[in-house]
C-alpha cells in the first residue's frame, strides 16, 4: 500500500472516531442543558408559585384589615351617635334644672319679701 493511502485511513479513522465523541458529547450536553433547563423552569414555576400564594394572602389580608376598619369605623359612628344623644338629653335636663332653680330661687325671693 501506498504511504500516502495509509495516512489517508488513519486520519479517516481518527476523524471518524473524532467525530463519534463529539457527537456523544453534544448529545450529552444537549440532555445537560435540557435538565438545567428543565431545573430552572421548575425553580422559576416554584417562585411563581410561591408569589402567587404570597400575593393572594397579602391581599386577602388587606381585605380583612380594609373591613375591621370599616367596622370600626361604624362601631365610632354609632359611639358618636350616643354620645350626641346623651349629651342632647344632658343638656335639656341642665336647662330644666336650671329653671327650675330659677323658679325656686324666684319664689324664695317673694316669700322672704313677702
Amino acid at each position: 500500500m501506498n504511504v500516502h493511502r495509509i495516512n489517508t485511513v488513519r486520519l479517516l479513522g481518527d476523524l471518524k472516531i473524532k467525530k463519534d465523541r463529539l457527537e456523544n458529547e453534544l448529545a450529552l450536553l444537549q440532555k445537560d442543558l435540557q435538565k438545567s433547563r428543565s431545573s430552572v423552569y421548575n425553580e422559576l414555576d416554584n417562585r411563581r408559585a410561591q408569589l402567587e400564594k404570597e400575593l393572594t394572602e397579602t391581599t386577602n389580608r388587606i381585605e380583612e384589615l380594609e373591613e375591621e376598619e370599616e367596622d370600626r369605623i361604624r362601631l365610632m359612628r354609632a359611639q358618636d351617635q350616643t354620645l350626641t344623644k346623651i349629651a342632647e338629653k344632658h343638656q335639656r335636663l341642665n336647662h330644666e334644672l336650671m329653671r327650675q332653680a330659677s323658679r325656686t330661687h324666684v319664689e324664695s325671693r317673694e316669700r322672704c319679701e313677702a
